[in-house]
């Protein structure tokens, strides 16, 4: 990802469409794995974020798997119970 960043710096968007999404495939990978690691998400919204300045032309639709969706929702939940 910190390459991606780079290429964002330099707007050469297709690298960094490239690296992102590169990323947040073994992300996902590793999430299915271990979904309680919660720097897996942060590593997530990272590499989400750099996409964010893209021309939406360039980016090509990700699937999440239906597993992580139910884990996400539940962590977002228990977050809001504590407080």
């Amino acid at each position: 990802m910190d390459q991606a960043r780079e290429f964002l710096e330099d707007n050469i968007d297709a690298n960094v469409v490239d690296n992102s999404s590169r990323a947040l495939e073994a992300l996902v990978k590793a999430a299915e794995e271990r979904p309680s690691f919660i720097c897996l998400w942060r590593l997530m919204g990272d590499a989400l974020t750099l996409l964010e300045p893209i021309s939406e032309e360039l980016i090509v639709p990700f699937k999440v798997p239906q597993r992580l969706h139910k884990v996400h929702e539940l962590f977002v939940d228990r977050r809001s119970f504590r407080q």
